[in-house]
């Protein structure tokens, strides 16, 4: 499965395996800000420009899959896309790149498909001219949800049993909290 959204300035997708106990693993991520002639895509390129970037950075995973591949969006107009008569030369571009993979593509709302959509909403991306969907963010306003001692406690609980694991966290921990 290959789960995938786009925002007014970026795209994301994440390609998970299910295991045999049935969870969800994710296995790559990508996420990227749109160039400048992206930006001006409409909604529906946008989406469509998330899923074609996957199939194109991870072909070598999905070609020749033996079942379809489910690509997840929270676009639903991008259901019919394969069956679509008229087309931009763009999306004719992509639909014949796309048209190699054994794929389908499904509906799932935004509001349930957290993962790629937390990879599109970055604070850092600067908004167009205008826009005050983003607000920037203070960084003092930024503080640890749990102090150094709190985390230590939690991962001694969960128990890491080896030696060299223990040591790296450790040491990550401190680095962590050096500069607050």
């Amino acid at each position: 499965m290959i789960e995938t959204d786009a925002s007014d300035y970026a795209i994301a997708a994440i390609p998970s395996i299910t295991l045999s106990n049935g969870e969800l693993h994710p296995i790559a991520f990508l996420s990227r800000t749109l160039t400048g002639a992206e930006l001006n895509y409409d909604m529906h390129n946008k989406e469509l420009l998330a899923i074609f970037k996957a199939f194109k950075l991870w072909h070598h995973y999905l070609e020749g899959a033996a079942n379809p591949i489910n690509v997840v969006t929270d676009h639903k107009n991008l259901e019919y896309f394969s069956t679509t008569k008229i087309l931009t030369r763009q999306q004719v571009r992509w639909s014949e790149y796309l048209s190699a993979f054994n794929m389908v593509i499904r509906f799932w709302p935004g509001r349930l498909d957290a993962k790629p959509d937390a990879l599109t909403r970055c604070w850092d991306v600067y908004s167009k001219e205008g826009d005050t969907g983003y607000a920037s963010v203070n960084p003092q306003n930024l503080q640890p949800i749990f102090t150094e001692e709190q985390l230590i406690s939690s991962l001694w609980a969960t128990y890491l049993e080896e030696p060299v694991l223990q040591a790296s966290v450790l040491m990550d921990i401190k680095k962590l909290h050096s500069n607050i």
